[in-house]
């Protein structure tokens, strides 16, 4: 593709605010135009057409640089963002510019994070519009999104770790939530280190969290706080917590006698319910827990 090529600028018939020879033809990133009023596209240029994708270029009629009719913003912003996007330029005064982050979805299924960057103008035939300059930040947005995955996450196990469940867990103190927590620790798990080596306690760590991912999903803060000790958090206690808990052990119980029956590894459970604060819960449920082990594979309730 020529320079010449690569910088063309299409409009939709009647879009005549644009003056020959605008700025818009030789920049070299994506440049898009649209209506306030209905969000239809009266400008686009090649940069934009690569970056949306094949799909779009229907939109072109390129023997004489015009656009079809009818071909809207909505086409390719995602429609969750897409109000979004609207909204924050219909508030501004002309002149004014604002960058907003908002995904669109291009040829071929592939969708992209972008960082649209428009001023707000007014045509010649009256109407507002936005000019808009158009660039990928998915690789960013990845990023991002890998760095607070890191940061809140315990890294052998995938489940939070301390710091993120802590704060969760005193939002819903907050809250109100009557919530019932405990801590788990694995009985005997020195043993597997000792003696089968770290990759297999490793093995034992991950499998408690999976089954806990599996089992308590959708109901508890799930957290491995350090070591062999694990927390779940209930937001919302009822009947069944104590029963979901006992099969939890159970089921962890039975997967370590299959993978490794010379040793005897358990769970022990301490919990706590009712607490105002973070610091009353972990100190009750580790009094619990405490109590707990002195007898191993069981569950103990703070009175």
């Amino acid at each position: 593709m020529t320079r010449e090529e690569d910088t063309k600028v299409y409009y939709a018939d009647g879009a005549s605010h644009l003056e020959p020879g605008s700025l818009l033809g030789i920049l070299p990133m994506a440049v898009i135009g649209y209506y306030l009023e209905d969000a239809s596209v009266f400008m686009i240029n090649e940069a934009a057409l690569r970056l949306i994708g094949s799909a779009y270029d229907e939109c072109v009629v390129p023997d004489n640089l015009k656009m079809t009719e009818n071909f809207k913003l909505s086409d390719f912003v995602d429609a969750e963002d897409m109000d979004r996007v609207m909204a924050v330029h219909r508030g501004k005064a002309i002149g004014d510019s604002e960058s907003i982050e908002c995904r669109i979805n291009c040829a071929g299924g592939k969708r992209l994070w972008v960082k649209s960057c428009g001023t707000k103008i007014i045509t010649n035939d009256g109407r507002a519009a936005v000019v808009s300059v158009i660039m990928d930040i998915s690789k960013h947005i990845m990023t991002e999104r890998r760095l607070l995955e890191e940061a809140e996450h315990d890294s052998l196990t995938g489940i939070y770790n301390r710091k993120k469940a802590k704060s969760l867990i005193e939002q819903y103190i907050l809250s109100g939530c009557n919530g019932m927590m405990f801590i788990c620790d694995i009985d005997n798990f020195k043993l597997v280190n000792d003696t089968i080596g770290h990759i297999a306690g490793d093995d034992v760590l991950v499998e408690l969290a999976g089954l806990m991912r599996l089992r308590l999903k959708d109901d508890a803060v799930i957290a491995r706080f350090g070591g062999d000790e694990y927390m779940l958090f209930f937001p919302d206690k009822d009947a069944e917590v104590i029963d979901r808990m006992n099969m939890l052990r159970a089921d962890f119980k039975a997967c370590m006698k299959v993978k490794y029956p010379q040793l005897n590894i358990s769970l022990s459970v301490g919990g706590a319910e009712g607490a105002k604060d973070f610091d009353t819960f972990y100190g009750e449920a580790d009094k619990a827990l405490y109590m707990a082990k002195k007898i191993k594979d069981v569950i103990k309730i703070y009175e």
